[in-house]
């Protein structure tokens, strides 16, 4: 999956949850502001990981390329606002 097709999934999925709106378009920038949040928490959170991963482990490739895929959906997310 591209980072703009997981940007558009994650606002499709938040903006249910801020339905209490009538207006579909504001539910849509709500749900890209919710999707901000939850993706800076997700990138905070791997770079506690990159911490903890030694270096030269076959794991810092995958979180490295898992960080790097997440900081492009913030960068799609980011532009949709």
């Amino acid at each position: 999956m591209i980072a703009r097709d997981k940007a558009d999934e994650l606002i499709d999925k938040l903006s249910p949850k801020c339905a209490g709106n009538s207006q579909t378009i504001l539910n849509r920038k709500l749900a890209g502001q919710c999707a901000i949040i939850a993706v800076e928490e997700i990138i905070k959170h791997n770079l506690h990981l990159d911490k903890c991963i030694r270096w030269g482990s076959d794991n810092v490739n995958v979180l490295y390329e898992d960080l790097t895929f997440w900081e492009q959906v913030l960068t799609e997310l980011k532009a949709m606002q």
